[in-house]
């Protein structure tokens, strides 16, 4: 199995309509976006703003998760978790608010739970997806500032940068993180989102230059001369948030082109390549996954 998820993600995929758009966080403009995930031409520029939320709280929106029509944002305004409907933007509930202040990025992990890095409290917290409830947290002040969030394929490792410590940390996900945990990497500034690849390697952002990490060989890590915050791996390309673009980057031709750029990227933050199901899907998406997470529970 290249990945823990990945048999999940294949069935899923089967069963969703090609609607797709990119979902761009803007730190100072406080919005999200979205654009054409084939040509990066934009949507709509405020898909969700203060304006969308019910307390006009929409403040700093970094990392997103989706979960067939309801996508997932950290939102700094609130410091919390928030759903909102992938196809019209509309402000759906509060997922979670529990130990969160500056949320950044959240994945599921091996264990079915929502993962969430809580960059001011030094926290990754986990919370169940059905309820929202807060389980114990994996990290809790062992580093500065955890940020970005990445699983090994087997799901065995976990890897986090802690954006103040300019650090890049791998952990056991079966074992207590130690008091003093030692990096695997350090940067010359703040370390942020992370994607890794199906041939094992690692993109970290950072602003001492997006570095290309290849996990057999870590001391041969390269920067890719753009200083970026969010890092997502699409269709074999890797994507950064840098200034006011997204970059893509080729790593087969080590190519980079703007992907998209202008007024409507004001400091991008992170983004997600996202797919909206048609509606008689939903039922047909929630299924495969409970049945996914049962198979790989029992396989544990």
């Amino acid at each position: 199995m290249k990945r823990w998820a990945i048999g999940l993600f294949c069935v899923a995929c089967a069963v969703i309509a090609q609607a797709d758009f990119l979902y761009v966080s803007s730190f100072s403009g406080a919005k999200v976006s979205t654009f054409n995930p084939t040509t990066g031409a934009l949507i709509e520029d405020a898909f969700i703003d203060a304006s969308s939320h019910p307390t006009n709280n929409f403040a700093n929106p970094h990392g997103f998760r989706q979960f067939g029509n309801e996508l997932f944002i950290a939102n700094w305004g609130t410091n919390a978790i928030e759903v909102w409907d992938a196809t019209t933007g509309a402000f759906i509930r509060t997922f979670t608010n529990s130990n969160l202040s500056d949320p950044v990025y959240m994945v599921v992990g091996p264990d079915g739970y929502l993962w969430v890095t809580s960059q001011v409290n030094d926290r990754v917290n986990r919370y169940d997806l059905a309820t929202g409830i807060e389980q114990t947290p994996f990290i809790n002040g062992e580093i500065d500032g955890p940020s970005g969030l990445a699983f090994s394929d087997d799901g065995q490792t976990v890897y986090v940068t802690g954006r103040f410590d300019h650090a890049l940390y791998a952990f056991d996900v079966n074992s207590a993180v130690p008091a003093t945990p030692v990096p695997i990497l350090t940067v010359g500034s703040d370390a942020f989102g992370l994607a890794l690849t199906d041939d094992n390697t690692l993109y970290m952002g950072s602003f001492d230059g997006v570095r290309r990490i290849p996990l057999d060989n870590i001391a041969g890590a390269t920067s890719l001369g753009y200083n970026g915050i969010g890092v997502e791996e699409h269709n074999g390309l890797i994507y950064i948030a840098s200034g006011s673009q997204i970059v893509e980057y080729n790593p087969t031709s080590t190519a980079t082109n703007t992907f998209t750029s202008g007024g409507n990227l004001q400091t991008p933050n992170f983004f997600l390549f996202g797919e909206v199901p048609e509606p008689s899907t939903y039922a047909a998406i929630l299924g495969v996954i409970a049945l996914g997470w049962c198979f790989l529970r029992r396989k544990r």
